[in-house]
C-alpha cells in the first residue's frame, strides 16, 4: 500500500457519508497495515498524519498511527518538527505516537530545543500545542504508553 492507496481507501467511503461504509473500509485499511513491517507502516501514516486535515485524511492516518505504533526512524526533534508546518493542532494522536516512541521528557527536550529557534509565529502556535498534548499525554498515561 502506499499513501496514495490509503488515502483512496479511505477517502472514498467518508466521502460516501455512511459511516458503516467508512468503518469498514478503515477496518480493512488497518488489518492490510498490520500485515506490513514498521517502517512501511511510518512511512504511509505519518507523513499523512501531520497534514491539515483540508489536505489529506490525517485524522484515521494519525489514529493508526497511534494505534499500530510503528518503530519512528525520525529524531524525536525531527519528528516534532514535522508537526510545525501544516499539522492540524487537533490531532493529539501524533503527539501521543511521538510520546510513546520517545517518552514525554524527550519530548519536552525538543520542544523546548524548537523553541529556542526562530520560527514563524504558526509554527510556534503548533509547537505549543505539542506542548499542550504532551500535557494531556502525561495526565492520560502517567506511566508512559
Amino acid at each position: 500500500m502506499t499513501q496514495d492507496q490509503f488515502i483512496t481507501e479511505i477517502t472514498v467511503p467518508a466521502d460516501n457519508r455512511n459511516p458503516d461504509v467508512y468503518e469498514a473500509a478503515f477496518r480493512r485499511v488497518r488489518e492490510r497495515l498490520r500485515g506490513f513491517e514498521d517502517r512501511a507502516r511510518f512511512d504511509i501514516l505519518f507523513p499523512i498524519s501531520v497534514k491539515a486535515q483540508w489536505n489529506a485524511p490525517s485524522a484515521p492516518a494519525a489514529q493508526l498511527l497511534r494505534e499500530l505504533s510503528p518503530v519512528c526512524p525520525l529524531s524525536c526533534e525531527e519528528a516534532v518538527r514535522a508537526l510545525l508546518s501544516d499539522w492540524d493542532i487537533s490531532i493529539e494522536e501524533v503527539p501521543f505516537y511521538i510520546a510513546a516512541r520517545f517518552g514525554v521528557a524527550r519530548v519536552r527536550q525538543a520542544v523546548d530545543r524548537l523553541a529556542s529557534e526562530r520560527l514563524a509565529d504558526s509554527e510556534m502556535r503548533n509547537l505549543k500545542a505539542v506542548s499542550y498534548w504532551i500535557d494531556r499525554y502525561e495526565e492520560a498515561y502517567p506511566n508512559g504508553s
